[in-house]
């Protein structure tokens, strides 16, 4: 191995404790009634968003989420994106999305979400996959995909930034409730076709 691969190596391992330590989920009591924090979001499946030139950033977000009865909050760094026009299956729409990822061993350690927002006024849809402890979690709303669970979406804009909201179950009826809280939306980059 040449000197420089061993220097980058040591480098990167130097880092990578600092790394897992930020953006570590604790368990929380569920949220009272507007003091929510909110979840991060997924990849949308076949939707694009009209970005060009964009780089993808990190900023502050906040995770609440409840599975069944049981609540957990995460803090840290997450990507949080908006497209005022995008599509999903060839139909337009608006796009939020949030991701969020955190040491194996945090309670949440993975969570993607997509809401997307139909033009003409339909209900939003969403794709949201989310691991919580060593359970993993999927629920898809959006026509012309294969639907898993059930629920409902919503955005609530802040300034900059705003809060994705998703109430529903997944495929085997557990309750989800996820809350994601982002500091700003950065533009969203164009994805797949």
């Amino acid at each position: 191995m040449r000197r420089s691969s061993v220097l980058s190596l040591i480098a990167l391992l130097a880092a990578v404790p600092g790394c897992r330590e930020s953006g570590q989920a604790t368990p929380a009591q569920a949220p009272a009634a507007g003091n929510a924090a909110a979840p991060a979001a997924s990849a949308g499946t076949g939707g694009t968003a009209a970005a060009t030139g964009a780089t993808r950033g990190t900023v502050p977000m906040e995770i609440s989420v409840t599975v069944g009865t049981k609540s957990y909050r995460a803090r840290g760094n997450g990507e949080c994106q908006h497209a005022p026009v995008a599509s999903i299956y060839g139909n337009p729409a608006m796009l939020w999305r949030a991701g969020y990822s955190a040491a194996e061993n945090a309670n949440i350690p993975y969570l993607a979400l997509t809401v997307w927002r139909p033009a003409g006024g339909s209900a939003e849809q969403f794709t949201l996959g989310m691991r919580v402890g060593s359970e993993s979690y999927d629920v898809t709303t959006v026509k012309g995909s294969q639907l898993v669970g059930k629920g409902s979406a919503a955005v609530r804009n802040a300034g900059a930034g705003g809060r994705l909201e998703i109430k529903g179950e997944d495929a085997g009826g557990t309750d989800l409730t996820v809350l994601v809280s982002c500091a700003t939306f950065t533009e969203a980059i164009a994805e797949g076709g």
